[in-house]
């Protein structure tokens, strides 16, 4: 066992890392949890199979269709989108960059 056995970062856990190497959800600090042992695994299973068989077009049908309810509940910030473009960025290809930075102006 090493020293990082448990570590569960600057909010006791709440990042989701529990110490064993397995994603345990995260909360956002303002009371919302995602992830977690309630089957967040099979769901994110579920979700992968589900859109790596769709088309291009289907993605970004289903992409707006979920913006849309994000909005409606006031929940999309197209700035923190931005945030997370620039810090992939350094990781990501120039055609890459430049279709999230299209996605990210078609969700203004």
């Amino acid at each position: 066992m090493n020293d990082w056995y448990g570590y569960g970062g600057g909010r006791g856990g709440a990042d989701g890392y529990n110490g064993r190497g397995d994603y345990g959800g995260y909360n956002d600090g303002g009371g919302r949890s995602f992830g977690g042992a309630d089957g967040s695994r099979e769901e994110m299973d579920r979700k992968m199979a589900r859109y790596s068989s769709m088309s291009r077009g289907a993605l970004e049908d289903e992409l707006a269709r979920e913006a849309a309810a994000l909005r409606e509940k006031g929940m999309l910030d197209v700035g923190k989108l931005e945030e997370f473009c620039n810090m992939a960025a350094p990781f990501m290809t120039a055609d890459q960059l430049r279709r999230m930075r299209e996605i990210i102006d078609t969700l203004r």
